[in-house]
């Protein structure tokens, strides 16, 4: 029916009249963790439910077993794609550290052969940042990095070919330690940060030393590990040997990633209200 369903291209101002609206139930987000954190302050006021699919600073842990050939397949993609605006792009790679150079190497030869351009055109692989603003945001972050001792192995820049348009060229920085700006905050662009890691109880450390928990990927050939580190890995979806979650499987975020579920029927469930109603059998008709 009409109305059912309203698109509205709006801005800030309209956005939290609605969401501050009495007349709004409930109110679904998916965007940034501080958006997120505002949302819940104005509904709070009327207690009115919501559910958040907020930020993510999603690891991939690469064991002493794995195959880096055969991980770069997917965690290329799973840490570049949509140049990475993508809330479960995984933007810390957890490497063992004796092979360490081997991860780098093998990421740095993949962001090297993306093609940053128009999308339009078919040899081209990655197009341009959403807005001017993001850029300047990965810029920043860089630059962060940077100060702070990481290095860049690759990218760092903007693309030379190209004057027009958002662009910045698939980043990869080495040398990162988690307690590092850059391995801590969302920086939702195309920057992948290589951190060491000591055994597969030291990369689940780190990857649990976030405020994130929205996604990981494991990889290794041991799948009793993997199932292991699963378990104890604080992030709402966990790939093993891939990238990316099931669109058909519930999906959302622990601590500051958020609180609900999106997809599958706990997707629905979530904008529902269970009721009770109870009576004297013995005063209805039969």
């Amino acid at each position: 029916p009409p109305g059912v369903v309203s698109v509205l291209a709006a801005g800030t101002r309209v956005s939290q009249h609605l969401v501050s609206h009495p007349g709004v139930d409930m109110v679904a987000l998916t965007g940034g963790t501080e958006i997120g954190i505002d949302v819940v302050k104005r509904t709070a006021e009327r207690l009115a439910r919501t559910a958040l699919e907020l930020g993510g600073k999603s690891p991939a842990i690469i064991t002493d077993d794995a195959d880096i050939d055969e991980v770069i397949e997917t965690l290329g993609p799973g840490s570049s794609g949509y140049m990475g605006q993508v809330c479960v792009n995984l933007s810390r790679v957890i490497a063992p550290r004796h092979r360490y150079n081997e991860v780098v190497d093998a990421l740095a030869n993949y962001y090297a052969s993306i093609q940053v351009g128009d999308p339009f055109h078919e040899s081209v692989d990655q197009g341009p940042l959403a807005a001017s603003r993001a850029r300047d945001r990965v810029e920043r972050y860089v630059d962060i990095a940077k100060k702070e001792g990481a290095s860049v192995v690759t990218g760092g820049h903007r693309p030379a070919h190209l004057n027009r348009g958002w662009f910045y060229s698939p980043t990869l920085l080495a040398e990162v330690t988690n307690d590092m700006t850059i391995a801590q905050e969302e920086v939702f662009g195309p920057v992948t940060a290589v951190i060491a890691h000591d055994g597969i109880e030291d990369a689940i450390n780190i990857a649990n030393d976030s405020r994130f928990g929205l996604a990981c990927s494991i990889y290794t050939k041991d799948r009793e590990a993997a199932l292991n580190a699963a378990k104890k890995i604080r992030s709402g979806a966990v790939a093993i040997n891939s990238a990316g979650v099931s669109l058909t499987q519930p999906f959302g975020g622990y601590k500051q990633s958020g609180w609900g579920r999106e997809c599958g029927p706990e997707g629905i469930l979530e904008f529902t209200q269970i009721k009770q109603v109870m009576s004297d059998a013995s005063y209805l008709d039969s």
